[in-house]
């Protein structure tokens, strides 16, 4: 109810006019109401047994997605936020600091809501940090997660101090450390042979039982010597167990050298926090140019037909995958719908209506109806007071004008008013 409430009474933010032109609104509050949508089981409460996401996202909202919390504290945090991103973009208004004093365990935290697209992040409780072991201070994790964009957990990279080849496949296990996220394993190799695809697989021990996660690349993607980079959908992974990464090429006779280290295969498992964000951010924008066409096509009535062309133009980027751009055609249509709301400053027209003004000052106009040829209705509303020049085009036989009910002097489709205080005035414009 109140996300419907924020939706009807936010008002839209206005169009910008002067001297540089006309400059549409890209983004409006009344689209951007996040609800306490929580990314964890809990329905009711403290329930384990219910996804949040059963209770239902509100109509004219985004998911707040509050409340992403340890698995050991709350499990499935982290699956359901991701689920939340089919919603629209999010936000993370409460990330509790006293959840963990271990600065990793806080990382942690905002490297996941970073790359499923939150839009910002709260963390609440922080100043409580003082009071605990100096390492939890907010700095100590605020800032090394700023400072890393492509963490790596466990690595096995250095200079390498003999080879295998002739072999099709070939594996290491290793232990996770403190990311506890991963979208990425590089494996060290030199082609020996023609071009091969290599498989690789993560498995969740040396028993090769489970398998976690696994990508093949093309021989045309992997590099004739050095580091070959295997992605995949992001992953958990559970500090301090051990995983089994093995490569194998699957057809033809072997054609990689594996450089070793220590008797095992070079490896670095990581996140790429960037491309994770960007993967994320193309779902929810997609889910908002969608909620946005479709709440704005709610609102349009009758007369807007500029609207109503603006929505079409979204509709179709929307077809064709242009996300961010159909969104910001669907604010530009909420924009033109009555009453169409300017502030204008300086000489210029209010496109897409024949109406030039001329001010000193900043002023509001808000055009509530037009009938081309016939007549222009506005208000208007001065920041201080002073004189507005304003021209119409379109009415070949002139036009007569009045303010408040009162008929003022036109000539050659000119009139100037003269506003001397700080209310809302109603102007009338019509062909003689």
């Amino acid at each position: 109810m109140f996300a419907d409430v924020f939706y009807d009474k936010l008002p839209r933010e206005r169009i910008s006019a002067d001297l540089s032109g006309i400059t549409y609104p890209v983004d409006m509050l009344r689209h951007n109401v996040h609800s306490e949508i929580y990314s964890r089981k809990q329905g009711p409460y403290w329930s384990g047994d219910y996804p949040s996401q059963a209770e239902g996202i509100l109509h004219h909202a985004r998911p707040g997605s509050e409340y992403i919390e340890l698995n050991d504290y709350s499990p499935g945090g982290f699956s359901h936020l991701q689920k939340s991103r089919e919603f629209g973009r999010l936000a993370n208004p409460n990330l509790e600091n006293s959840v963990s004093f271990d600065p990793a365990d806080k990382i942690l935290l905002l490297r996941q809501t970073y790359i499923n697209g939150s839009r910002y992040t709260h963390i609440y409780n922080w100043q409580m940090s003082d009071a605990n072991p100096p390492a939890d201070r907010v700095e100590n994790w605020v800032n090394p997660f700023i400072a890393d964009p492509n963490p790596w957990d466990v690595t096995n990279d250095a200079p390498p101090d003999s080879t295998i080849t002739n072999t099709a496949t070939a594996g290491t296990p290793y232990t996770a450390g403190d990311l506890r996220l991963a979208d990425r394993i590089d494996i060290r190799l030199r082609r020996t042979g023609g071009l091969a695809p290599l498989r690789l697989t993560l498995y969740s021990g040396p028993g090769k039982q489970q398998v976690v996660a696994m990508r093949y690349l093309s021989g045309g993607e992997i590099p004739a010597s050095g580091w070959a980079a295997f992605y995949f959908p992001v992953i958990e992974l559970t500090k301090g167990q051990t995983y089994y990464v093995e490569v194998t090429q699957p057809q033809g006779q072997p054609a990689y050298a594996f450089p070793l280290t220590g008797g095992a295969i070079g490896y670095r498992i990581g996140l790429d926090l960037a491309y994770e964000r960007d993967r994320s951010l193309v779902i929810t924008w997609r889910r908002d140019a969608a909620d946005a066409i479709a709440n704005v096509a709610s609102d349009i009535g009758p007369d807007d037909t500029d609207a109503s062309a603006c929505l079409h133009q979204a509709r179709s980027a929307l077809a064709s995958h242009q996300y961010v751009e159909a969104y910001r055609l669907a604010m530009k249509a909420d924009s033109l719908r009555y009453p169409v709301l300017y502030q204008a400053e300086g000489t210029t027209t209010l496109s897409p209506f024949p109406l030039t003004v001329a001010t000193k000052n900043s002023v509001d106009i808000d055009i509530t109806a037009y009938r081309p040829g016939r007549s222009l209705d506005c208000t208007i509303r001065a920041y201080a007071s002073g004189s507005v020049t304003f021209t119409v085009t379109g009415f070949a036989d002139g036009v007569r004008v009045s303010v408040d009910g009162q008929e003022i002097a036109s000539a050659d489709n000119r009139f100037t008013v003269n506003l001397s205080d700080l209310k809302s005035h109603q102007i009338m414009v019509i062909a003689r």
